[in-house]
């Protein structure tokens, strides 16, 4: 966090300028994957997810920074053992500090028996998405710190969890047209299989940082007094995300 602290000094305000143009989106979502470096390991499939996608201002980063160096600090002065030994790795920036997406998952990985599957998939959802009538959301967050597993080994998630009157109702219907597309390509699947591709509705979450060598439960009693500094970021969604290759595609929502 320290390195990040110096990124983002207190000088820095709303009349900075951004001296070096962003890239187009069309180029950070041609080329959002990093290439696999790993040559001898075999494809096992096509694989894809979808998802939405927030790339913060850079004032948005700044204030999500803050949000966690106070989270930190909050941590390392209570007086909690397995508080004082975390170490927040957010996720907005990378380690390098160059500004990375942050994600709200709506499925967990897919995985396609061929590209044809996987593009019978995509051709679905977008018919479905845009006969639902869904229209655009400004996404928006729960006032509290809520802590999740990882499936990896000895990593946990600090996450804002979504507005509960957004999950009960935009992304139910979300998660109704994604529900169908998936039927539609795996016809022979029970209910059960197709639920467990979706993400649970009930705990839509935007992961904001990752920290090592503990678990969610040992964490969770001690974080849901701490509240995250106001305002809490929010987005305008207008489109899905779907993962193909290394490419990403948008699916857009009824604008």
């Amino acid at each position: 966090m320290d390195h990040i602290r110096e990124d983002y000094s207190s000088s820095d305000s709303e009349s900075d300028i951004e001296t070096v143009p962003e890239l187009p989106d069309a180029i950070l979502d041609k080329y959002h994957l990093t290439p696999s470096v790993n040559m001898n390991r075999a494809a096992t499939g096509f694989n894809s997810f979808v998802y939405l996608e927030w790339r913060p201002s850079k004032l948005q980063r700044i204030h999500l920074t803050r949000v966690l160096v106070n989270f930190q600090a909050q941590c390392s002065g209570s007086g909690i053992e397995v508080l004082k030994r975390l170490k927040l790795e957010p996720l907005h920036v990378s380690a390098l500090g160059s500004p990375e997406p942050l994600h709200v998952s709506l499925t967990r990985s897919l995985e396609f028996s061929d590209a044809m599957q996987r593009d019978r998939f995509q051709q679905s959802l977008s018919t479905r998405l845009a006969a639902s009538q869904l229209s655009p959301i400004d996404i928006a967050f729960e006032p509290r710190f809520q802590v999740l597993d990882s499936r990896f080994k000895d990593r946990v998630f600090l996450t804002l969890p979504v507005l509960s009157s957004q999950r009960s109702h935009w992304f139910k219907f979300v998660y109704q047209v994604i529900w169908q597309s998936l039927r539609e390509v795996w016809p022979n699947l029970n209910d059960k299989e197709i639920d467990e591709m979706l993400c649970p509705a009930e705990s839509v979450h935007m992961s904001i940082a990752q920290t090592h060598g503990t678990r969610a439960k040992e964490l969770a009693v001690w974080i849901q007094p701490l509240e995250p500094l106001q305002p809490l970021p929010t987005w305008n969604v207008t489109h899905l995300k779907l993962d193909k290759n290394r490419e990403c595609i948008k699916i857009p929502l009824v604008t």
